[in-house]
């Protein structure tokens, strides 16, 4: 569904990943936008960046960090 609005980049499906991570009861709307504000910080995709910080903090798994940043390697390197 997210894919079928992503004209405009990551910004325009916003609305879309609040909706459906606060629908879901994985976090309030507060705690999504202080999450938004982390993610508009860190380097890399928006959609990747928020889902690694709210399976982080909706799950609390350590790994999830190490399979964003391994990720994050992976593009690198296919665009080097």
């Amino acid at each position: 569904m997210i894919g079928v609005f992503t004209i405009g980049g990551g910004y325009a499906v916003i609305p879309l990943i609040e909706q459906e991570i606060i629908s879901r009861g994985w976090l309030s709307q507060d705690e999504f936008y202080e999450l938004l504000s982390i993610t508009e910080s860190l380097p890399g995709v928006f959609a990747t960046n928020i889902a690694a910080l709210v399976g982080y903090r909706y799950m609390e798994l350590r790994e999830v960090w190490s399979l964003h940043w391994e990720q994050s390697l992976l593009l690198f390197q296919l665009l080097s």
